[in-house]
């Protein structure tokens, strides 16, 4: 079930200060909450503890192109529009960032009444799906906590079923199928996603934040999926 969700928050990522210093009056105007980040490095640390509504997304920024962010994002489950505002206005950059799963690309400069068109055009497609609480189940045998649902892409956890993207179950997965192990960083990103080179980036923190958040208690304090300092992440059933 899903219901029409009018934008609220949004995520402003554009490492030009004056640009976006204007931009963010701009979107305050039209009645939007607006935080800024000026890299990707800091928007993941927002995306992991704040729920958006919409990203405006610049490509060229400090730490790396924003459309690395922008695939990320968007392989998560509940995740927000993205509108590309960039100055790499080329058609096939424009095909490109669609391809990386932008909602829309408006190319630099632009004028605020287009902004705000492209935005409220991106609102009318705006749907989140209504999340249902979960019934805490009771468990009779320890064994079924973790079980996993391979067809709806579910594990089971403390709470319930959780509903996961296919990523995100698959990083569960590869945890649940090596308990009490300490799996780095890049054997993640090769098993899991598939790098056959591993570039510089914090996607297996930005996911493991939001993996505590569905199936941790208390996510600051986690019991099951334990950071292993200089290593990576192990999982304690």
């Amino acid at each position: 079930m899903s219901q029409e969700i009018k934008f609220r928050k949004v995520l402003l990522v554009e490492d030009e200060v004056h640009l976006a210093t204007t931009m963010k009056v701009a979107l305050e105007k039209m009645g939007l909450i607006v935080e800024h980040s000026t890299t990707i490095e800091n928007a993941h640390e927002r995306l992991s503890n704040t729920e958006f509504d919409l990203c405006l997304l610049d490509r060229m920024l400090p730490d790396g192109d924003g459309l690395e962010l922008c695939e990320e994002i968007k392989s998560t489950s509940n995740a927000p529009m993205i509108l590309v505002l960039s100055a790499l206005g080329e058609v096939e950059d424009r095909i490109k960032g669609l391809k990386e799963g932008a909602d829309d690309y408006l190319p630099k400069p632009f004028s605020y009444a287009e902004l705000e068109a492209r935005i409220q055009a991106l609102q009318r497609r705006y749907t989140r799906a209504t999340i249902l609480p979960f019934v805490p189940l009771k468990i009779n045998k320890p064994e079924a906590l973790w079980s996993r649902d391979i067809k709806n892409l579910r594990i089971l956890g403390q709470s319930g079923w959780i509903q996961l993207t296919q990523l995100e179950f698959k990083l569960v997965s590869k945890f649940i199928e090596n308990p009490n192990v300490a799996l780095s960083r890049d054997d993640l990103l090769k098993d899991v996603w598939g790098f056959q080179w591993l570039p510089k980036t914090r996607t297996v923190d930005f996911f493991m934040s939001r993996i505590r958040k569905s199936f941790e208690i208390d996510p600051e304090k986690p019991k099951h999926f334990i950071t292993v300092r200089g290593v990576g992440y192990r999982f304690e059933p």
